[in-house]
């Protein structure tokens, strides 16, 4: 591959659905937290150098991370103050942090890609055509039932039409009015999220989304449905593991369940020495 990755997760969000139990970043899902699984995904691709954007009462996520000396990558941070949005907290991540780079995966704090294989695929699909001077970037997708949930006015993802692995169209939680164009046979194909783009497309996007936001937020798929209006052209990958949302209790508990019914003891017994490793370290004051 020629041209290098940078990491970026975007960690900003107040987690108010999982108080008292915050931030939802530092909940553990099997023997370590979230945001180490999105740092892990990172690491999966030879990426050496992650910026974790953060916000108020995330502080405890740069105690426990660090600058990432523990979990062999560098870690630097940016503040997003005002949580107006994925898209808001790209313009906060300070891009002459990325200069040696040519490409940005993105992810989400909260989110963990079950199947290790999904962010290698993501990255395969993105190296395939990204030479096309008008290719901006890939995106990861998920099939979910094109059903709204009830006591709520919108899809709770992000979704698009993909043909040909290219994006036709794509928006940000359609109300459901909008949601039958994105229906096929029942299904929609939502947001995973994780995205990888060329580094300066990527925040010219953002730039040039400010003053077309969305209720007062800057979403990264309103910034993408901009660019696609001037000719750019992004891919679209489905995942073959889930996408799981440890950003509200349900899911969380649900991804937890899963998980320890389909291991075997060996799976808990490894897991449980791991654990035990990571309470030494921290013993001996090398994690926070």
């Amino acid at each position: 591959m020629v041209g290098s990755y940078f990491g970026l997760i975007l960690s900003a969000g107040r987690g108010t659905r999982m108080r008292p139990f915050a931030p939802k970043e530092m909940l553990p899902f099997v023997n370590k937290s979230i945001v180490v699984h999105s740092i892990d995904a990172l690491k999966r691709l030879g990426i050496k150098h992650v910026n974790i954007v953060v916000g108020e009462g995330k502080y405890n996520i740069q105690e426990h991370v660090g600058n990432g000396t523990a979990f062999d990558i560098n870690v630097s941070y940016d503040f997003q103050q005002v949580l107006d949005g994925d898209g808001g907290g790209i313009s906060c991540a300070n891009s002459t942090k990325y200069s040696s780079a040519n490409y940005v995966v993105v992810l989400f704090g909260d989110t963990i890609l079950s199947d290790p294989e999904d962010i290698i695929k993501l990255r395969d699909q993105f190296e395939r055509f990204k030479n096309d001077p008008d290719y901006v970037g890939a995106i990861a997708f998920k099939r979910h039932p094109a059903v709204i949930p009830e006591g709520s006015k919108k899809y709770p993802y992000g979704v698009a039409l993909i043909e040909d692995e290219f994006i036709q169209s794509i928006h940000e939680k359609p109300k459901a009015d909008l949601l039958p164009k994105f229906d096929r046979d029942g299904f929609c194909e939502s947001i995973a999220p994780a995205y990888i783009f060329k580094k300066d497309a990527l925040f010219h996007m953002i730039d040039d989304l400010y003053g077309v936001g969305c209720d007062g937020e800057y979403h990264l798929s309103d910034a993408i449905k901009l660019a696609m209006t001037k000719g750019m052209k992004f891919s679209g990958y489905s995942i073959k593991g889930k996408a799981l949302d440890m950003g509200r209790p349900l899911p969380y508990l649900n991804a937890l369940r899963d998980w320890f019914i389909n291991a075997s003891d060996e799976d808990v017994k490894k897991v449980a020495a791991e654990w035990d490793e990571l309470a030494l370290r921290f013993r001996n004051g090398e994690l926070k």
